[in-house]
């Protein structure tokens, strides 16, 4: 989900699962770079989510 109104507001980053041998804080900084690479402009918020099977 992006939310955009002239400036980016938010990116949420769903990830299928947890990843092996990544730690939360290595998770949150590839967000953040792949979300500034991808939309040319830092969002004021990154929303990370991992979707599990229950």
């Amino acid at each position: 989900m992006i939310g955009f109104n002239g400036n980016l507001t938010s990116v949420n980053v769903t990830f299928q699962g947890i990843p092996a041998n990544a730690n939360l804080s290595d998770i949150a900084d590839k967000a953040k770079v792949a979300a500034v690479n991808e939309f040319k402009q830092t969002p004021k918020q990154v929303v990370i989510a991992f979707a599990i099977q229950p």
